[in-house]
């Protein structure tokens, strides 16, 4: 297995919608699947260069822990927003996905994605409610501003709350979740001033073999 792949971070960087339009409550549920489904497909076995994978629907049930209907709503909500495209198979045979690198006409970037922890550790967090769906949204914001040379990120709370749409109330809750599940530590939070004043940063050290170098991250050879 290899230690991380290629991961699509448009959404990121986008000024209105990504995670966002994502919506908890009555949603929170199928908002989940959609991510769920974008984290397994993101982890599945492809090409070390592609963000093209072939995978059945069983797969990601066992990928997801997810019922065959929550994959299949999953799967109809990420390809709603743009995070995937889904090209069905037949009965029984592989579905064509792909993970989406760009907003219409801009091709975005791409972060690791550790293979391991996302696997093993993401099916554990609990399927219900708007604080796991917090944490899921959280941890892929994470990734998606890791620096490239680092396994510690620093966010702002108010940056988290932009890029995931999340309640204050909840932040909290959803990164005790994930620290957890062992998907992130905390490493420090401190009050760093600039000219507008203070703001509260918290720095996350995500888990995973992430500083692992590019060659190490090749197909071996037959």
């Amino acid at each position: 297995m290899r230690p991380w792949s290629k991961f699509p971070t448009w959404w990121y960087r986008q000024p209105e919608g990504g995670l966002p339009l994502l919506v908890g409550g009555t949603n929170a549920g199928t908002s989940q699947a959609a991510l769920r489904v974008l984290l397994a497909l993101g982890a599945a076995d492809r090409p070390a260069d592609s963000f093209i994978s072939d995978v059945s629907l069983s797969n990601l049930e066992d990928l997801t822990t997810l019922s065959r209907s929550m994959v299949v709503k999953g799967i109809q909500g990420a390809v709603a927003h743009r995070l995937i495209s889904y090209d069905a198979g037949r009965q029984g045979t592989k579905s064509r996905f792909e993970l989406l690198r760009t907003d219409n006409d801009h091709l975005g970037g791409w972060a690791k994605l550790p293979i391991e922890p996302v696997r093993t550790r993401i099916p554990r967090i609990t399927h219900r409610g708007d604080v796991a769906l917090a944490a899921l949204k959280i941890y892929l914001t994470l990734i998606a501003a890791r620096p490239n040379n680092n396994s510690v990120v620093s966010l702002r709370h108010d940056t988290l709350r932009l890029k995931t749409g999340c309640q204050t109330r909840h932040v909290r809750s959803a990164i005790s979740l994930l620290a957890n599940e062992g998907l992130l530590h905390v490493v420090q939070e401190e009050d760093v001033g600039d000219v507008s004043g203070h703001y509260r940063a918290q720095r996350y050290a995500i888990t995973g073999r992430l500083e692992a170098p590019r060659r190490w991250n090749e197909e071996p050879n037959d």
